[in-house]
Formats: structure tokens, C-alpha cells, sequence
């Protein structure tokens, strides 16, 4: 067998190789990206959405995310509690009531309380 054979039965070999390794590591990036997109950056945008709606002034607008333990769960379910508040104080704003005004306070640091509770 000629070296020139040889030398080009290698170089197919070696693209062949090449081809493989590139397929894989395509496949490994996809699913990655697939499970950063889940876990990460959907939850975030539907935190961003939601708070362009509140800050429209809608306060019946909840959060729905799947509250795991995660620091994005943790952030989703801050700013539900923040929502949740928000949505008192207005009522008990429109209704001139400042004593539930007063309360919110100590609402929102009992939820919060309980929230690191369950964290650690």
C-alpha cells in the first residue's frame, strides 16, 4: 500500500473523527442551553413581565412559578410577597383604614420569616 493511500485513508479517518466529536458536542450545548432556558431565564422573564404589570397598577397579576427552593423561587415568592402587600396597603388605603396600613408591616416580616424558615 502506497504512503499516499495511507496518508489519505487517516485524513478521512480523522475528518470522519472530527465530524463525530462535532455532532456531540452540538448535542451536549442544545440540551444545555435547553435546561438553562427552563430553569433560568424563563423564570425570570416571567418575574419581568409581571412586574411591568404591577407597576401598571394591576395587583391581582400573581406570580405563577414553581417555588423549589432555588434563589429564583426565593425571588418569585419576595416579590409575591410584595405584591400581596402592595395589594393591602391599597385596599386599605382606598378603604381609609390606616390600622391594616400599619399591619403590613409586620405581614410582610412574618412571610418573609417563614420563607427563611423553610430555606434552611
Amino acid at each position: 500500500m502506497p504512503l499516499v493511500d495511507i496518508n489519505a485513508l487517516v485524513m478521512q479517518r480523522g475528518l470522519v473523527a472530527m465530524g463525530i466529536i462535532t455532532v456531540i458536542f452540538g448535542l451536549i450545548f442544545i440540551i444545555i442551553n435547553a435546561l438553562v432556558k427552563k430553569s433560568i431565564l424563563l423564570p425570570i422573564n416571567n418575574i419581568t413581565e409581571a412586574s411591568i404589570v404591577l407597576s401598571k397598577g394591576d395587583l391581582d397579576h400573581e406570580i405563577h412559578i414553581e417555588r423549589d427552593g432555588s434563589e429564583i423561587g426565593e425571588l418569585a415568592n419576595s416579590f409575591e410577597l410584595l405584591r400581596r402587600s402592595l395589594k393591602v396597603g391599597h385596599g386599605a388605603i382606598k378603604n381609609n383604614n390606616p390600622c391594616q396600613s400599619a399591619g403590613l408591616l409586620t405581614e410582610a416580616s412574618l412571610g418573609r420569616r417563614k420563607l427563611i424558615n423553610q430555606h434552611y
